[in-house]
């Protein structure tokens, strides 16, 4: 008898070593799967918020692609296309000042009524530095302008001015914003250009700002009416902007505004150096010119 309760008592120990086992064991196994299970718990949530936040910047980054793209171009006989520009700056004689005016007046109009793929047609005096000219070509494309260098009355222009100039920078560009009121152009108005050279790790920063900012001048400042900005091909880095205001109150009042505070507080760590000065209106013309974009009509 007591031999029996003996070997009961160690069957019952035994039972309960391998019970106790058992149950350690399965704590464990448990433990692992509920591990397991907050892994990939946290791993799909994680995915499914990358997944959610891409779903929602992609078209912002669309958005914002386009708009940048938009910036660039421009409605011309109802067909969106990237202009050609060309700017060129010329240092004239000082006796000869009145004599190149004129014949530089004869050849933007004979220019805008015989080329029909030219857009705008700008030249301008530095006021403070009078023998300085500046002039702003906008073309279809870079055939028009080829055409232009063929045409008999630019022939002519070079033959009558070749003896005026001293020297002569021409520079192709690309643009950044030309953006202008539905609006034709007052007889009278302020006119100011700019050059500033950029840092080059800022260039695509400062480009979202001013894009922005002439974007909120053109619709929120009756005096504003037009900026254009282009960027040197040669030069990216080096910007220049013509910018036309009612009167120098209005330009005054840009500077003054909210937006374009923002503007100099964001960019002044960008711009490595900058000028701006006064000009005056030799000759230009332009076609028909309609909201943010320049469109000719016939």
């Amino acid at each position: 008898m007591e031999i029996i309760m003996v070997k009961s008592f160690h069957m019952q120990r035994c039972f309960l070593t391998v019970d106790h086992f058992c149950s350690s064991q399965m704590k464990k196994i448990l433990f692992y799967f509920i591990w397991l299970f907050c892994v990939l718990s946290l791993t799909i949530i994680f995915m499914t918020s990358i997944c959610f936040a891409e779903s929602i910047s992609q078209p912002l980054r669309e958005k914002s692609m386009s708009k940048g793209q938009s910036s660039n171009s421009i409605l011309f006989n109802n067909q969106e296309i990237i202009p050609y520009i060309r700017l060129a700056i010329l240092n004239v004689q000082p006796s000869q000042i009145e004599n190149f005016k004129s014949i530089a007046m004869n050849n933007v109009q004979s220019t805008l009524n015989q080329e029909d793929d030219v857009m705008g047609f700008y030249s301008f005096i530095q006021k403070e530095d009078p023998k300085q000219i500046f002039v702003f070509e906008i073309y279809k494309d870079e055939a028009a302008y080829q055409a232009h260098l063929l045409s008999p009355h630019y022939k002519q222009f070079v033959m009558n001015v070749s003896s005026m100039i001293e020297n002569r920078v021409l520079y192709e560009t690309v643009p950044v914003k030309l953006a202008r009121k539905p609006t034709s152009l007052p007889a009278h108005f302020y006119i100011r250009i700019a050059e500033l050279n950029l840092k080059p790790k800022d260039l695509n920063a400062y480009k979202m700002a001013v894009i922005e900012e002439i974007e909120a001048s053109i619709e929120k400042e009756p005096g504003v009416f037009a900026i254009y900005s282009v960027a040197l091909k040669d030069d990216p880095n080096q910007l220049h902007f013509l910018e036309f205001y009612a009167d120098e109150q209005a330009y005054q009042q840009h500077r003054e505004s909210p937006h374009f505070q923002k503007y100099l507080t964001l960019t002044k760590p960008m711009i490595k150096s900058l000028k701006s000065f006064e000009v005056e209106s030799i000759a230009l013309g332009e076609k028909t010119i309609h909201s943010s974009a320049i469109e000719t009509t016939k």
